[in-house]
């Protein structure tokens, strides 16, 4: 964890710098944090190319090559630590479906694995539903944290309330009660009034 609280601005300088405290302490410390989520789930430490610091290290070489500036424009309504965690969760993403594509069907990286990587196919069904999760996030919720968070990370990514809990550093039971709560007040209604209608 950070030894000392800097804003934004500073830990973007810091990492443009190569202040190695900084770079240590909110690079590598909140890539770790996506990094255990994926690791409990598909073992990525035992997999060739997996391991923690050949993902950081890729996500940190594609900041520097944009010289930060993927930081520098995230939302206000999320925090860095949150951008920088989820960039690094697609990294980690990409790396897995890779991963299974050079070595097959007969890798085990986990149901949710399969039905994540089902849903980059071609499915109109699974891209409108994605895209009605994004439009009640967006102009619903105006991206308003943790709730978009919560539906995006159950919904589209297909996470567990524990992992969403984890990453969001509030009790499981705190996150299926929000989701419950905007499943059934905002999800449902949005979804039989626009896509799924008669």
């Amino acid at each position: 964890m950070p030894r000392r609280k800097l804003t934004d601005q500073e830990i973007i300088q810091g990492f443009r710098d190569g202040d190695e405290l900084i770079t240590r302490d909110y690079f590598y410390g909140y890539c770790q944090i996506a990094y255990n989520l994926y690791d409990s789930r598909y073992q990525l430490s035992s997999k060739p190319g997996l391991d923690f610091y050949s993902l950081a290290h890729k996500y940190y070489l594609d900041l520097i090559l944009h010289n930060f500036a993927q930081l520098e424009d995230h939302s206000e309504r999320v925090s860095l630590k949150t951008w920088m965690v989820k960039g690094f969760l697609f990294v980690i993403w990409e790396a897995l479906r890779d991963y299974k594509k050079e070595y097959g069907w007969q890798v085990d990286l986990g149901v949710d694995f399969e039905r994540k990587a089902d849903k980059c196919s071609d499915s109109t069904n699974s891209k409108d539903f994605d895209m009605a999760i994004e439009d009640i996030c967006i102009n619903i919720l105006h991206n308003e944290e943790p709730q978009c968070t919560i539906l995006r990370m159950i919904l589209i990514e297909g996470y567990k309330s524990k992992e969403v809990a984890e990453l969001l550093h509030i009790s499981p039971s705190a996150v299926s009660q929000r989701y419950r709560k905007l499943r059934d007040l905002i999800v449902l209604p949005y979804l039989k009034r626009h896509l799924y209608a008669a």
